[in-house]
């Protein structure tokens, strides 16, 4: 009643109690919780409400009726993080369980279970695909790895476990799927990642020989491409990408003039800056310091700048 009938004031102090001070009644936690949404719509309290339920399922309950009022790979998860961290902290085996069976439901939930797997903060939730009973669910989460749209190489790990499966139909889909990256979307890169991760048993060797069939015909192709100067750019439109380098040449030489003249600027800085034998820094009277080097590096799925609008087209008819 305070929740439905209070001020503002008394209906945030109120849920303040019941989300840090009421424990256990979980339940009667959440139907508090959907009564204080539907009543505020204040949906910043998400962040903290699930951080101290002992069940995962309540949070669970909530993403999908969230993800399935928009079901797609932009779906923010960004609220619900530190209550997935916790859960799987104190509970992994229902958390498991929890993210198995979105597998088993339609199979756009599937997606949701990607999300939440690459949504931890030091890697991934590592999921065994194989306490999937149901052959469609399987092949299910084959369909929902392959179709995510970035960090594709960090599921994986998870993804292969699923070549010792007991179903003939998920192990070819598995090589289907897996052939269909190597081909059009990370050709090399992705094959020794699949090597690193797979054995030498004889088994192994077998699933893997329609994957490196891929390879073979992607770098045929390729050769079959290369030999072709009618459709080579450097052959059949060098002056125009001579002129677009030109061009860029003097929008880079104007900016950097431009940059020059302002105080505070970087260039201002560095006028100031002494390079050392090549690895090393000096500025002003401070101590001479070796420079540092920040790198950082992720697989693209070749099709998405290839046909950028049939990806999109892709990522939001799943």
């Amino acid at each position: 009643k305070f929740i439905e009938n209070g001020s503002s004031e008394i209906i945030k102090d109120v849920f303040y109690n019941i989300t840090l001070r009421l424990d256990n009644y979980e339940s009667e936690k959440y139907a508090l919780f959907n009564v204080y949404l539907s009543k505020t719509k204040d949906f910043n309290v998400i962040n903290r409400f699930f951080c101290r339920f002992k069940d995962p399922v309540y949070l669970f309950d909530f993403m999908g009726h969230c993800f399935s009022a928009n079901p797609s790979f932009r779906f923010p998860l960004e609220k619900f993080k530190d209550g997935i961290s916790i859960a799987w902290q104190k509970n992994q085996e229902k958390t498991e369980c929890l993210l198995l069976n979105l597998f088993n439901q339609d199979s756009v939930f599937g997606i949701l279970a990607v999300k939440i797997i690459l949504s931890s903060r030091s890697g991934i939730y590592k999921i065994d695909l194989l306490k999937l009973d149901q052959k469609e669910s399987q092949i299910n989460s084959i369909k929902c790895f392959c179709k995510a749209p970035f960090y594709f190489y960090k599921l994986l790990p998870i993804l292969l476990c699923l070549r010792k499966s007991k179903y003939e139909e998920v192990v070819e889909l598995l090589q289907e799927e897996l052939s269909d990256k190597v081909f059009y979307a990370y050709h090399d890169t992705i094959y020794e990642l699949i090597l690193k991760e797979i054995g030498e048993s004889s088994e192994d060797k077998e699933f893997m020989k329609p994957i490196t069939e891929a390879l073979n015909d992607y770098k045929e192709l390729k050769k079959l491409k290369e030999s072709i100067k009618d459709i080579d750019p450097f052959e059949n439109e060098y002056e125009l990408i001579q002129l677009y380098f030109r061009l860029e040449r003097e929008e880079q030489a104007k900016m950097m003039n431009k940059i020059k003249e302002g105080e505070g600027s970087f260039l201002h800085f560095a006028k100031s800056t002494t390079i050392v034998r090549g690895n090393s820094w000096k500025i002003g009277d401070r101590e001479v310091t070796p420079l540092g080097k920040v790198e950082a590096q992720m697989l693209v799925d070749r099709s998405s700048y290839l046909n950028p609008d049939l990806y999109e087209f892709n990522l939001d008819n799943i």
